[in-house]
């Protein structure tokens, strides 16, 4: 027995060509020149523009998405697949157009109203507008949460001043819904990552920042023009 259904007909083979205005990570400079480089043939971008094409990115199709202004008429294939969607208050949306700005973003798909997104609609576009289109975009933030607590079992003992020591909370405490363990005084933690960026030896030192996030790399989004 296959271990996949059989596909009826003739199987399409994909293309070998990346369509205008995928994005993909790029993980050099995409500022490096390449003088001898030859432009990519296309019909939709001026010839007299040809020869500002001096990176090598640039010079295979490729450009930074870095939010920049382009002439509709000088690229016309990616204007086809962008339109005005990333236009910014104050452009002329008959003349000009953005490539999408992703500078210090993570990318997101679309929510496609599968609710995975719980805030889809009020991500907002680059024009101000609110609404779960592509190009918007949402900010970080804090899930709601709560933090239980448990009371010690005999109450802990607790003397005010210079000396004394509070009781620990007693092992075996759970929470009621997932029966898992809140605190259990015979247990230490685990031992800190590889690589911390601030190694608390006590766990008492809470890592903060001016956002919430995972951790990450960086690396340059460039968007396909021809």
């Amino acid at each position: 027995m296959l271990p996949y259904p059989h596909i009826p007909g003739q199987m399409q083979v994909m293309q070998t060509y990346l369509p205008t205005g995928c994005v993909i990570a790029f993980a050099g400079n995409p500022y490096l020149t390449a003088p001898t480089a030859t432009p990519p043939p296309s019909p939709t971008v001026n010839p007299a523009q040809q020869a500002s094409y001096t990176t090598i990115v640039e010079s295979q199709g490729w450009m930074v998405c870095d939010g920049r202004q382009l002439v509709q008429g000088m690229y016309g294939a990616l204007f086809a697949v962008l339109g005005t969607q990333y236009n910014i208050p104050g452009d002329d949306n008959t003349t000009v157009f953005r490539v999408p700005d992703y500078r210090g973003y993570f990318l997101r798909m679309v929510d496609m109203d599968s609710g995975n997104d719980p805030d889809a609609a009020t991500r907002v576009l680059p024009d101000g507008t609110k609404g779960p289109n592509i190009g918007s975009v949402e900010q970080d933030a804090l899930q709601y949460h709560l933090h239980p607590y448990t009371q010690p079992d005999p109450p802990a003992s607790i003397t005010l001043g210079t000396s004394g020591a509070a009781t620990a909370v007693p092992n075996n405490q759970t929470q009621a819904d997932t029966l898992e363990p809140i605190a259990d005084s015979t247990k230490t933690p685990p031992p800190p990552a590889q690589y911390p960026s601030t190694p608390p030896p006590d766990y008492s030192t809470i890592k903060t920042s001016f956002e919430t996030r995972p951790k990450n790399v960086y690396v340059y989004y460039l968007i396909k023009f021809v």
